[in-house]
């Protein structure tokens, strides 16, 4: 897989993050939907003129329900962003088990996680890891997590890779 479309992904949301000071503060229910709310819509607006067609915005998981945030069919790759992902009760379990259905639907080979600082090293904790690590085993989904910071264009040094 080529990181071209993942590192524009990423220089787009780092264009993003400083109109959204709120980015990497957790403000709870109420506010905290309307921060993260309007951070979205922002992004998705700079992906569409940017991608056009080579990205899919909330592309559809079947008749589930459920949507990935993006989605690179030429790369077979979804990106979510999820900035608690460090956190216990995150998005991390959905995201993953949202990716492994998708892969019913269309292909999937990579799925991304761009999150808040400490999103990394949370996800080489002995329980991600091994989820991480069965996930890449058993369903063939490589998985990589990347730390979104205020300070780090290169953040994509930073990933967390699977051992396959």
């Amino acid at each position: 897989m080529t990181f071209s479309n993942v590192e524009a992904l990423l220089k787009l949301i780092h264009e993003v993050v400083p109109n959204h000071p709120t980015f990497f503060q957790t403000i709870g229910a109420g506010q905290g939907n309307k921060d993260s709310n309007a951070f979205v819509k922002a992004v998705q607006s700079q992906v569409a003129a940017f991608f056009g067609e080579n990205c899919k915005i909330e592309q559809k998981v079947g008749d589930s329900g459920m949507a990935v945030d993006y989605y690179f069919p030429d790369d077979k790759t979804i990106v979510e962003v999820a900035r608690l992902v460090k956190n216990p009760n995150s998005e991390f379990h959905k995201d993953i088990l949202k990716a492994m259905l998708a892969k019913s639907y269309f292909e999937v080979e990579h799925l991304i996680f761009f999150g808040g600082p400490g999103s990394k090293a949370a996800c080489e904790r002995p329980a991600r890891r091994a989820i991480i690590d069965w996930v890449e085993a058993e369903h063939d989904i490589h998985i990589k997590v990347y730390d979104i910071t205020t300070s780090s264009i290169d953040v994509l040094t930073g990933m967390v890779e699977g051992k396959g």
